[in-house]
Order: C-alpha cells, then structure tokens, then sequence
C-alpha cells in the first residue's frame, strides 16, 4: 500500500512539472521568438560569423540584402527566423556571379577564378580563403553547391548550440517566475497528497486523460534542433497564448495544489517563521529547476510512471491522436460510490 501511495504521488507531482512546464514553454516561445526575435538574430550572428563579417562591412550586408533572403520576411524590415541551405548556397553563387558580372557559373575553375576577382570591399580575404578551400578537389559546380551547404550546416550546429543555451536561461528565469507565482512547491504539494487520497486520485485522472490525449507540444520542444529548420509549432501568436496559458492555469487550479492563500490554517499560506521560509525557499527551487527541464522530459517520464501505475503499456506513441492544448480533457469524474 505504501508503495502504491508513492507511486501516485510521483504521478501528481510529475503531472504538475508537466503543466508548468507547458506553461513556461509557451512564454518562452512568445517572449523569445515573438518579441525578442531570438531565432532570427541568432541566425543572422551565425550567419555573420560564417562569412567572415562579423562589423556587418561586405559579404553579410549583401546576403541579407539579397531579394531571396529578403523574400523570407514577412514584413520588409523584420529578419528571417529560417534559411534553407540550398538557398544559402544559392545565394552566395549568385552573389558573387553578379559581382562579377555573369548571370550563371558553369565550371568550379570558373567559380574560383570570380572568387579571387571579387572586390575586397564585398569579399575580404578571410571569406575568399574559406570558400576556395572548401572548393578544393570539387570538379563540378553542382557538388560545389553541395559543399558549400554542408558548410552552412556545419555552422548551423553550432549556432543551434547558442540558440539552446540563450532559450535556456530565458526558460529558467521564466521557470523561477510561473513557479513563484504560482506558489509551486515541491516539498508543500508533497505533503498535500501524502495526506489527501482524493486529490491523488484526481491527478492520476487528469494524469492518465493527458497521457492518451497529449498535446502537440508534449512530444516537441521550444528549443529546435537546429535555427536555420523549420520554426516551432508553439504558437507565437498572442491571444492564443493567453488562451493556452489561462487553460493549463484553470486545470491546476482545480487541484487546490498550487496558488497562494490568505487564510491562517492553510499549507498555502506565506511563511512566517525561518524554518518554514527555509522550507519554502527550497520547495520553490525544487519546482523551478525541474521546470526548467522541459514539457517533453516531464511527458516522458509521466507516460512511464503512468504505465507502472496501469499495469500495461497504452498504444504505440505514434498512434496517439495530439490535441490542441484547449482541447486537453483533464476533467475529474469522480462516481457515486467515492
């Protein structure tokens, strides 16, 4: 019995990381990409230091200035978030085939020669050296192509490097702030459950609904793999992450887990004497930090504990239907009999 009560604890508190997580993830999308542009100007930085211009004086300024690249942008101003390497590779040919005047290369000889022409104030001396390199041994122009994408992609892990730990320090600062408001702590939710049957019994409910129904975002990460793919599919989109927000923050509220509270014999309330702040202090920094991990590793290991706690696997994750986050059925239906 003891372990079993274990068990569903681990799948409360499991079940709420996740929620925050959710939480935390969405506002940093929104924050980052939305408002901070940080997908954007992380690639543009890589870009820059790729091509050997990083004072933003020749090579980068006509990259970015190139009609292929602009056309990437939805408004004229704003920085793409996504270039594909072929696009790469295509416009520094066609960057440098107009620099020296031919509409089209033919031959690698060829490309390397204009490489050498090309004025120092577009192409300095740094940029000509790498491109001839990565050329070295390449007889035709459509490898050529080839190497110099695999060349930009090379950079792009990189960069993709920079991206995840620039989204990671927003992600703990926002971790610390959801977590604080919220009044999440580890240790007081801990022994909420260990004292409430029902309360565990809900949460393996809304537990259980979220595991056979996850959201989109449950399986993915606000973090891509790499800045110059395809954008994340959390939504950027103001309203509707209010919407996603205001949601998630309903299904916790249901629990009465979570939240500060004014009355004097509630576990919720603000500490007031140093043993219990001390306890606070460190519950809340339990929470943030296991937050900050992430909605996908909290979903993992909530499908697990689940399936422990079931007895048996449920269908293949492929086969699982993803749901909008509005769409999550975290419901308590409690029968007759309790």
């Amino acid at each position: 019995m003891f372990g079993s009560d274990i068990l569903e604890i681990a799948i409360g508190i499991i079940f709420i990381y996740f929620i925050l997580s959710l939480i935390a993830s969405i506002v940093t999308e929104f924050i980052g990409n939305t408002i901070m542009k940080l997908r954007a100007t992380t690639l543009k930085e890589g870009i820059s230091v790729l091509l050997s211009d990083r004072d933003w004086s020749n090579f980068a300024t006509a990259f970015y200035e190139h009609p292929l690249i602009k056309s990437l942008s939805h408004r004229e101003e704003a920085l793409p978030s996504t270039i594909e390497k072929d696009t790469f590779a295509t416009v520094i040919l066609d960057i440098i085939a107009t620099a020296n005047d031919t509409l089209s290369i033919e031959q690698v000889d060829q490309l390397i020669a204009m490489i050498q022409a090309t004025p120092t104030q577009l192409m300095n001396d740094a940029l000509k050296t790498q491109l001839i390199a990565i050329l070295r041994g390449v007889k035709r122009i459509d490898e050529a192509k080839i190497k110099i994408e695999e060349w930009y992609e090379a950079q792009m892990a990189r960069v993709s490097g920079w991206y995840k730990r620039k989204v990671q320090y927003i992600t703990i600062a926002i971790a610390v702030v959801i977590v604080f408001a919220s009044n999440a702590d580890t240790i007081m939710i801990f022994n909420q459950l260990s004292q409430d049957p029902t309360a565990r019994e809900a949460l393996i409910v809304a537990a259980t609904n979220i595991t056979e129904n996850p959201p989109e975002q449950a399986s993915g990460t606000t973090i891509p793999d790499n800045v110059s793919g395809t954008a994340s599919e959390i939504p950027t989109d103001f309203q509707q992450t209010v919407s996603d927000i205001e949601f998630l923050t309903k299904e916790l509220r249901q629990f009465s887990l979570i939240g500060w509270s004014t009355e004097d014999d509630s576990a919720r309330k603000f500490p007031t004497d140093i043993n219990a702040l001390l306890s606070k202090i460190v519950g809340l920094a339990l929470t943030a930090g296991a937050v900050s991990l992430g909605a996908p590793f909290w979903f993992d290991l909530l499908n697990k504990v689940v399936d422990l706690k079931t007895g048996g696997k449920k269908s293949d994750e492929d086969d699982i239907p993803k749901v909008a986050i509005g769409e999550i059925d975290t419901s308590i239906e409690v029968s007759a009999d309790n």
